[in-house]
């Protein structure tokens, strides 16, 4: 059967809840097409209506990674430490960049009493750059290959992830896959279980490729990658997607120019409807970003039908906050340049925003 696997992004949030939330988004967004959906919890499925009588039903599971930051929170908090020395308290990892703890201390991270920036901004620096990182990877890799193991043909497996999980399925994947039989030490080979694709909504992975290069490693289409195609999902106005966005060029570096052209998709928006521009929530409701993505994840094509959306979240965008809120994020300066300081300063960027605005940022 159609699996759908997620991968929440930063934050204290299970691997429930960030379905409970997908969900919610999904049958609000499937809301501005007149379609119906529901969720049903004991098989795992979510069931569109479409076509009339016709119910196209998809499996739906969740990885989560929050245990493995909970308990090592308050030491990436501690103030009276330089950040390398709480980083070092929990377990840095061995990263091949050349004076990598300078550029750590250069970070600000004062914290002061935003709990929010502690959770969120201590939890990228956890998975980058200590050994709970390769825990979370280890972890999604296992779950990946136990659906495998219980009968989920690959092909079958479509990965969503959002925000910190774009970079945490890139990354467990260049390490599970392989290009032959011949890799001893991976776990799933590119011929043989290639998988169905991945979605990626606020895609950070080309920030934190510090094992792995986006343009170089297996997570692509195509000879030599281990999905069958590759989908992102950004909005100019994340603060977060402006910071070095993986943007792989049609010159056939990456992939060739036939694969780039049929497997590959970048939808890039800039309409707002509140002030957490980042929440996938916000991200699913766009109909240029649904329209897709229910077609590829879920096998409900809606592009044919997105006029009726885009009628519909047209007057979402026209609300005297939602005018606002563009104007204000365009007005936030973000350099396309990949730093932890330039990440660290779009995460700053957002929370003040949306505090100003009273907004929630529920991720």
């Amino acid at each position: 059967m159609r699996t759908v696997l997620l991968v929440h992004g930063m934050g204290q949030i299970t691997a429930k809840e960030f379905r409970k939330r997908f969900v919610d988004a999904a049958i609000k967004s499937l809301q501005l097409y007149d379609l119906n959906a529901k969720w049903d919890a004991d098989s795992e499925q979510f069931g569109i209506n479409y076509e009339g009588a016709k119910w196209e039903k998809t499996r739906v599971v969740s990885f989560g990674y929050n245990d493995f930051f909970e308990s090592r929170r308050i030491a990436i908090g501690d103030q009276s430490r330089s950040i390398a020395e709480r980083l070092q308290s929990v377990g840095m990892a061995d990263i091949p960049v050349p004076g990598l703890l300078t550029k750590i201390n250069n970070l600000s991270l004062k914290f002061g009493e935003d709990k929010f920036f502690q959770t969120h901004f201590g939890d990228v620096l956890m998975y980058a750059l200590t050994t709970v990182g390769e825990q979370v990877r280890v972890s999604l890799a296992s779950m990946i290959t136990g659906l495998i193991e219980t009968g989920t043909a690959p092909g079958d497996i479509q990965i969503v992830a959002h925000s910190l999980g774009t970079s945490v399925v890139h990354d467990t994947l260049s390490k599970l896959s392989a290009e032959n039989e011949d890799r001893e030490d991976s776990q799933l080979n590119i011929v043989t279980h290639r998988l169905g694709g991945v979605h990626m909504f606020a895609n950070v992975s080309n920030i934190l490729d510090f094992y792995i290069p986006t343009l170089e490693s297996s997570v692509k289409p195509g000879k030599g990658g281990c999905i069958s195609y590759y989908n992102q999902y950004n909005n100019k106005l994340d603060p977060f997607t402006r910071v070095s966005p993986f943007r792989p060029a049609n010159n056939k570096k990456w992939v060739t120019k036939t694969v780039y052209r049929n497997n590959y998709m970048a939808i890039d928006t800039n309409d707002v409807t509140g002030g957490n521009v980042h929440g996938f929530g916000h991200y699913l409701l766009d109909p240029k970003n649904s329209s897709w993505f229910f077609g590829d994840a879920f096998n409900v094509d809606l592009r044919l039908v997105r006029s009726v959306a885009d009628e519909a979240y047209g007057q979402l965008t026209l609300s005297n906050a939602a005018k606002e809120a563009k104007d204000a994020l365009k007005n936030i300066d973000i350099k396309n340049e990949k730093s932890l300081k330039n990440l660290e300063k779009a995460l700053k960027a957002l929370s003040a925003f949306a505090k100003k605005i009273g907004s929630d940022l529920e991720f």
